[in-house]
């Protein structure tokens, strides 16, 4: 009975059509950089609904950079492709300082190897520098900033997070408690 399968298996296989479309994962590695590539260079919005459009499509574009993040830190690409949308973003525009701080934030402990020590210190330097710029928003600065903090407390926010505010429930439950009720 496996050997009559077996054949059937064969000749199925023999008959099927080749695969004439790129794999998924080619196809989305180039829709990626297809988006990584195109800047939202449109002329500045007249009415209230153009504002709302390019604000889209500037949110749009701001979330390719933590995608290509998440592919990388899943094996979908290489570390040199992350290297050169790295290089890419490390210019004097905010938005692209901001992807930048927002990529290295979630893949710098993944990066930062001996292999790439040299890569990784030149971005540090740049970063460095362009911190201490005053041209440059305090917003911007202070991003960059926390990133150099996050690689010299070696990929460990040193940021604490707070407890929620207690609602109003809470409070009455904690001062029913304390009169003993």
């Amino acid at each position: 009975m496996q050997k009559v399968t077996a054949n059937y298996v064969y000749f199925y296989h023999k008959n099927f059509p080749k695969k004439t479309t790129p794999p998924l994962k080619k196809l989305l590695l180039q829709k990626c950089q297809k988006e990584f590539e195109t800047s939202p260079a449109a002329p500045p919005p007249t009415t209230l609904e153009e504002e709302e459009i390019r604000n889209r499509q500037l949110e749009r574009n701001n979330g390719v950079p933590q995608f290509l993040g998440a592919l990388f830190l899943h094996g979908l690409i290489s570390e040199k492709i992350i290297h050169y949308c790295l290089c890419t973003l490390l210019t004097n525009f905010e938005i692209d300082l901001l992807k930048f701080a927002a990529l290295m934030t979630l893949i710098g402990h993944s990066l930062d190897h001996p292999k790439a020590k040299i890569l990784m210190d030149a971005y540090f330097v740049k970063i460095d520098v362009m911190s201490q710029n005053k041209n440059l928003p305090m917003r911007i600065r202070f991003k960059l900033i926390d990133v150099l903090d996050l690689r010299r407390n070696h990929w460990q926010s040193s940021k604490k997070l707070m407890p929620p505010p207690p609602v109003k429930s809470d409070i009455h439950k904690q001062s029913n408690v304390q009169e003993g009720r």
